[in-house]
């Protein structure tokens, strides 16, 4: 597995309302070259590296949230991801 982080080359309204940029932080498996997980947040920290570890090893409905997440996904209404 390798993770790396680049700046993304858009600016967007971050949560608190605030207009700013955010980094691409993915995690590659080397051996396959497939992306288990990835993510769009404002500067990469250490706890977004174990974010990412923790998603990639866990089925999606098994996560905390996934039946809302889902539910809303479908739904005519703006689905916005709890982190």
């Amino acid at each position: 597995m390798e993770i790396d982080s680049t700046p993304f080359d858009m600016v967007v309204r971050l949560d608190n309302g605030v207009v700013g940029r955010v980094d691409l932080t993915g995690l590659v498996d080397a051996a396959t070259c497939s992306v288990t997980a990835a993510v769009l947040r404002p500067p990469t920290t250490l706890v977004d590296a174990s974010f990412l570890l923790a998603r990639s090893v866990t089925l999606a409905p098994m996560r905390p949230g996934w039946a809302e997440a889902l539910r809303l996904e479908r739904s005519t209404g703006t689905w916005r991801p709890r982190h």
